[in-house]
């Protein structure tokens, strides 16, 4: 007799992209230091999933100091720099883009990420992206943090901080 309690029931998902060990993810934000703040809580989350998953921050040069003090993100690559050639270096496998930027994107279909994650109520990731999450940002009184946080859905990682945790 299976035990229902301790067997998972959902169903395999052959479509969604999972975290394994050495993955390389690219996690992109173009916009300032507050921004990248409220992005970096993902880097947490990745690497609380998947400890051994490399980070590589794609954002603005004079982010760089910030994001190089967080103890998730394993390199950094400015934005300013980042063409085709630059991003294939990078091997990445993911490529999270949570407030999209269209040349970032662009970019990495050119260097052939293989998976591109974007929110599909924006009309410009339905053409460079090839993973969604759905969400909307208005009317939901959640923190910019945590609504970054639902571009990890496509992953598989359903998370929802307490606002406790997100004043933290």
């Amino acid at each position: 007799m299976v035990d229902l309690a301790t067997k998972d029931l959902r169903k395999p998902r052959p479509w969604q992209p999972q975290l394994y060990p050495g993955a390389r993810i690219g996690l992109v934000h173009a916009g300032g230091l507050g921004d990248v703040v409220a992005t970096l809580p993902m880097a947490g989350a990745i690497k609380s999933a998947c400890p051994n998953a490399e980070i590589v921050f794609i954002g603005r040069r004079y982010t760089e100091p910030l994001v190089r003090a967080s103890r998730h993100v394993d390199s950094f690559l400015d934005l300013a720099n980042s063409n085709a050639d630059v991003v294939a270096a990078q091997r990445l496998d993911i490529l999270l883009n949570p407030n999209f930027n269209v040349a970032i994107a662009q970019t990495a279909v050119r260097a052939g990420v293989p998976v591109r994650i974007g929110n599909l109520r924006r009309s410009a990731s339905w053409r460079w992206c090839n993973r969604f999450a759905f969400y909307g940002r208005e009317f939901t009184g959640l923190h910019e943090a945590a609504l970054n946080l639902r571009d990890l859905r496509p992953l598989g990682l359903r998370l929802t901080p307490s606002p406790g945790e997100m004043a933290a």
